[in-house]
């Protein structure tokens, strides 16, 4: 669920809690408010942060790409998490591109018929 704290806690698989960075993440993940979650805007604030300080200090510009929202999430988390990160990028006039991972799990087209996902649609090319 994008922002977190999901509503049901999610349950990590053993081997996940086994590494202590990944195990505090989901305790952080499962617990903490949106404002300070490691699933939440502040997360995408401070890579945005890090991208333009480099732009600043370096004088290169960045293509931010291969970026999507896996289907494993539900519609309403993977719409709120491209549209968080478009609405960053454009903000700071970075270029970006979603990845549709040749039809996979970050699929922007789905189906047989190859219909394009409207939530992903929706937070990549908002109405105006």
């Amino acid at each position: 669920m994008f922002p977190g704290p999901p509503a049901t806690p999610l349950e990590p698989v053993s081997a996940a809690l086994a590494n202590e960075t990944v195990k505090i993440w989901f305790e952080q993940y499962n617990t903490l408010p949106t404002a300070e979650n490691p699933a939440g805007p502040s997360a995408i604030d401070a890579t945005v942060t890090a991208i333009t300080t480099f732009v600043r200090d370096q004088g290169h510009e960045v293509y931010v790409g291969e970026l999507g929202a896996s289907l494993h999430g539900d519609e309403r988390s993977r719409f709120n998490f491209l549209s968080l990160l478009r609405e960053r990028f454009e903000a700071e006039n970075l270029g970006w591109a979603v990845w549709d991972n040749n039809g996979g799990d970050m699929a922007v087209l789905g189906g047989a018929a190859g219909a394009w996902r409207d939530s992903t649609i929706n937070a990549l090319i908002p109405e105006e």
